[in-house]
């Protein structure tokens, strides 16, 4: 690890740093509410395997992000989300890394639109992988000029420290017994280093660098262990003789014996909040815990989030289906993996939102609606039976047990089904995808968005 001791003064250049850094985020709003989606293991039951690094990216052209995930063999696994869960695209025909990963990163550094990978090697050598549409592989080993041989890199992260589009790579290491920093710009197979200066002394010991913007910019985050002094963040400028270190932001409020931290921009306001993984009491009553805070908020800073992962390898917080809207993916170093998305739920009715309330229920994860959201459907009542017409289709239901029948167009006999009902508010609730489909009304549920469509067919 990258150690040195260094004690910050406090002048007013630090006060000036923390408010150019820090001032944008006091206007933050609160953090948002997740709730878990999905849950498995990465590749299933039929290709499990272990991660050694997670990187979230835009590596293909379907819409949303992808996972890059380095596994412990050394392959590289492409996942993607497709309709309800998170599988598979591709694995790389031969090993992209042999022994340990030290770092991963994604950044598009050829500005085509797509994103590259960049790791360090067990020798702390820079590797970079591309090719395109499922056909990463290998395009470069060592890709440092031979100038810099001599360094050994132990942090990663994408940055964009210049006026084009692309984007480089933030490496931290060491070059002959000193830590240095160094910032490099990939395209094709080549590396050209446009900064290079000797890091700004950190008092403490380096555990994680990452990008505090989202798209990366020239500013980012150190995680530093301090032992019983307590863990801190210490913000990181990049400028034209290397890089600035602002004063360090203390973890203590957190409550948390630190593990972890990671660095993801939740709300997609630019900004990356910052995830503490680590545990809560002593001994036998140690318990894990999360907490996610935005540097700069004054109040509130630290807030659980209710991960219910022990002690999670990998966060990352991409947009897995194109929404705009961002999901939480966590990823234990035993591969298991849970996806979080907005606890919140929305319907659209033939294309547009319906903003009345009360008009979609979930039930046990289910999406329920009244009968008054169904498009080009008639409804008549008589005390405790309700006829539902949908074209050529009839639904008579018990409104309070759900029991029923269907009459279709061509067959004599009707169909003895049952649609689940729920009453809410003194309104009667359905089973929205039971209800939709035996009417022939086109639905379908989003689960990471949590939205409920439902159009005629």
């Amino acid at each position: 690890m990258v150690a040195a001791r260094f004690e910050f003064k406090r002048v007013i250049l630090y006060a000036v740093l923390a408010a150019l850094w820090l001032g944008a985020g006091a206007l933050r709003a609160q953090a948002l509410d997740y709730e878990s989606r999905w849950e498995g293991k990465l590749g299933g039951k039929d290709q499990f395997y272990i991660p050694q690094r997670v990187v979230a990216g835009n590596f293909t052209r379907d819409p949303g992000h992808e996972l890059l995930v380095i596994d412990s063999d050394g392959y590289a696994y492409f996942l993607g989300w497709r309709t309800d869960k998170l599988i598979n695209l591709w694995i790389t025909s031969g090993k992209v890394a042999q022994g340990r990963v030290a770092g991963l990163a994604a950044a598009d550094g050829d500005n085509c639109g797509y994103d590259e990978g960049a790791l360090l090697g067990p020798e702390g050598q820079l590797v970079l992988l591309g090719g395109g549409n499922k056909e990463f592989k290998v395009i470069c080993k060592s890709c440092l000029p031979q100038s810099y041989a001599s360094f050994h890199g132990e942090f990663l992260a994408p940055a964009q420290a210049d006026s084009d589009q692309a984007e480089e790579i933030m490496l931290i290491g060491n070059m002959d017994g000193k830590p240095w920093m160094l910032v490099a710009k990939v395209s094709g197979k080549k590396a050209r280093v446009l900064n290079a200066a000797a890091l700004p002394e950190i008092d403490g010991e380096i555990m994680s660098l990452w990008p505090a913007t989202d798209p990366p910019g020239d500013r980012f985050y150190l995680s530093v262990y301090r032992g019983a002094r307590g863990d801190v963040i210490v913000p990181l400028r990049l400028s034209e003789e290397g890089a600035t270190a602002a004063e360090p932001i203390s973890l203590a409020k957190a409550g948390l014996a630190v593990r972890g931290v990671y660095a993801a921009d939740t709300d997609s306001d630019g900004a990356s909040d910052l995830f503490v993984s680590g545990t809560t009491g002593k001994g036998a009553d140690a318990r894990p815990a999360m907490m996610i805070f935005a540097p700069g908020e004054e109040k509130n800073a630290f807030r659980t989030f209710p991960s219910n992962m022990p002690d999670p390898g990998f966060i990352v917080a991409p947009d897995l289906n194109g929404d705009d809207l961002r999901e939480i993916v966590l990823i234990s170093f035993s591969g298991k993996a849970r996806i979080m998305s907005l606890a919140t739920i929305s319907l659209v009715v033939s294309g547009k939102p319906v903003k009345k309330k009360n008009t979609l229920l979930l039930v046990k994860k289910r999406a329920y609606v009244p009968l008054s959201v169904l498009p080009g459907a008639s409804v008549k009542e008589k005390d405790s039976l309700v006829m539902i017409k949908a074209g050529k289709r009839t639904l008579v239901l018990n409104s309070k047990t759900g029991a029923g029948t269907l009459s279709l167009p061509g067959q004599e006999e009707s169909k003895v089904m049952t649609v689940p009902v729920t009453v809410d508010q003194g309104v009667v609730f359905y089973d929205a995808l039971k209800l939709c489909n035996a009417l022939g009304i086109k639905v379908q549920w989003n689960l990471l968005t949590q939205t409920l469509s439902i159009q005629n067919k």
